[in-house]
């Protein structure tokens, strides 16, 4: 079945024709051309944005310094807070370490955070020179809590081995 549907923010126009069409069950819609208006609503159901509650998110990635010294340790933390900014404990975070070109991980790291929402990360400084790249593709809160990661205040950082 095909059904003509015009957005109602943008009323039809002449010059600009645009119609969606969906062919069966489950496909997907395509824009095609036409000049036929529809005389029909649409039975498209908006997706509902849906939040969950309690949830938790990134609050801040923290770097102890940003240039460190070949052979030295480098370290950094990760804080997790609630919706409403407060601490949550018990968030196991991971973090993953590239090198400079981002093609390999030269550490895959995990921590906990404690009871102040603070996950915190050490590494030894590699001996090759360059700026060094720390993503969190992963953050697991307790059971029951959501993480929002639309929420997160950082996802990445760097620093340099001089």
């Amino acid at each position: 079945m095909t059904k003509a549907h015009y957005s109602p923010l943008v009323p039809p126009h002449p010059a600009v024709p645009i119609v969606l069409s969906n062919y069966g069950s489950g496909a997907l819609p395509r824009i095609i051309g036409s000049n036929a208006h529809s005389t029909q609503q649409s039975n498209a159901i908006p997706v509902a944005h849906t939040s969950f509650s309690p949830s938790v998110h990134i609050a801040a990635i923290t770097n102890n310094e940003q240039n460190i010294a070949k052979g030295a340790t480098a370290s950094w933390s990760v804080t997790i807070t609630d919706s409403s900014g407060n601490p949550v404990s018990g968030v196991t975070v991971e973090c993953f370490l590239l090198n400079q070109s981002w093609q390999a991980i030269d550490a895959d790291l995990t921590s906990t955070t404690n009871t102040s929402g603070v996950a915190s990360f050490s590494t030894n400084a590699t001996s090759s020179s360059g700026t060094y790249f720390l993503l969190l593709p992963e953050v697991r809160p307790p059971s029951g809590t959501y993480y929002d990661s639309s929420q997160n205040a950082a996802w990445d950082t760097y620093f340099n081995v001089s």
